[in-house]
């Protein structure tokens, strides 16, 4: 008997989104690696000794990866979390894929210029340039006052990356979505963050700066060892 190896029982087995469904299937798995689909009863003959997850009344069907998502796949109504406070949903959302049994690489995304309009500081600019009434109204789109800082969202991303970075499935990375919402300064520490802790950064590919995307490459290995996408997480966050 190896050690590491399984029968999994199903009533239905769904191997593909264009195969047939099987009746009273199995798979075995050893070290975590599908070796072997076919009939239950065939291959309880083949390996009689294993133990035996699933049953007759359970249905198998491959891991639905969702590669790149600007949400969670776990709502934050179902997390119990009822604000959009970046700290206590990043400690829910991270427990609650935890739980769930769901494999997730989540990027929590930050903003801190270009609320309204791209480029560093030109918000104040654009607004100065708007009637009154309508600067009112544009006011209102901007964080208030005391919002985290760059500095606040890189000691908690780093904090986040160091606490999970054992766990099989669950990995964060840091992860502002454009260099039109940070400034150079936050991308540049941010990198070496990641590469210090060999964690993946997640900009947005088609917004990233050349330099970074080759500095990148040296970050590691956590985004080709998911199977699970990216989450960008809430943009700004009160505290």
């Amino acid at each position: 008997m190896t050690e590491n190896a399984m029968l999994v029982r199903a009533g239905w087995l769904v191997t593909g989104a264009f195969d047939p469904v099987l009746r009273d299937s199995a798979l075995h798995v050893l070290d975590g690696l599908i070796t072997e689909v076919g009939s239950w009863r065939v291959l309880r003959e083949r390996h009689p000794s294993l133990p035996v997850l699933g049953g007759p009344d359970d249905a198998v069907l491959p891991g639905l990866v969702n590669a790149h998502h600007h949400s969670n796949g776990v709502s934050s109504l179902q997390q119990g979390v009822e604000d959009d406070l970046l700290e206590p949903w990043l400690l829910a959302a991270l427990a609650a894929y935890d739980e769930s049994g769901m494999r997730v690489g989540l990027a929590a995304g930050f903003r801190s210029t270009g609320f309204l309009v791209h480029g560093a500081h030109d918000d104040q600019r654009f607004l100065a340039a708007l009637p009154a009434a309508e600067r009112a109204l544009a006011q209102r789109l901007l964080p208030a006052c005391g919002d985290m800082d760059e500095a606040d969202w890189l000691a908690l991303t780093s904090e986040r990356v160091t606490r999970w970075h054992a766990h099989a499935r669950v990995a964060t990375w840091f992860g502002p979505p454009g260099p039109q919402w940070v400034s150079d300064q936050l991308l540049r520490i941010g990198d070496q963050a990641a590469c210090r802790q060999w964690r993946g950064a997640q900009p947005q590919p088609e917004l990233e700066p050349a330099a970074a995307r080759g500095h990148r490459a040296a970050a590691g290995p956590a985004g080709d060892r998911r199977d699970g996408g990216s989450g960008h997480g809430r943009q700004h966050a009160r505290r």
